[in-house]
């Protein structure tokens, strides 16, 4: 709930909701919404000022709402109302940021315009 112009809440709009809302599942492998799937679980989710990243328990990203400085890792500044996955980057996973199974994303956080992820051994950057 509370603010949601920059689809930040990613119930696949922009408006502010004054009551909680359930995150749609986007990018997401669930039936409806984000972490529906039992195989799958949102394990952490961390708010910014206008954008959010929730971590699956298979170690994959997903993340929305504003990316005008590339927040949210999809290599684009095009932002989102629905949950995506973000891109791997210098992550040696194979497509998508958390996707390699020897090496996941255990942690994460997010500001105003910038977030961090943590891996077991190196800790990545996004923005600017």
């Amino acid at each position: 709930m509370g603010y949601n112009a920059n689809g930040q809440l990613g119930d696949g709009t922009g408006v502010q909701r004054n009551l909680p809302v359930l995150a749609l599942k986007g990018a997401y492998a669930g039936t409806t919404h984000l972490g529906d799937n039992v195989s799958n679980r949102i394990v952490t989710i961390a708010a910014g000022q206008i954008h959010t990243v929730a971590l699956g328990e298979d170690g994959n990203m997903y993340t929305y709402g504003s990316n005008n400085n590339g927040q949210l890792g999809n290599g684009t500044l095009v932002s989102s109302l629905l949950p995506i996955k973000a891109l791997k980057g210098q992550y040696g996973g194979a497509t998508n940021f958390g996707d390699k199974i020897s090496n996941p994303i255990v942690g994460i956080a997010a500001g105003g315009i910038i977030q961090q992820e943590l891996r077991q051994m190196d800790m990545y950057l996004h923005s600017d």
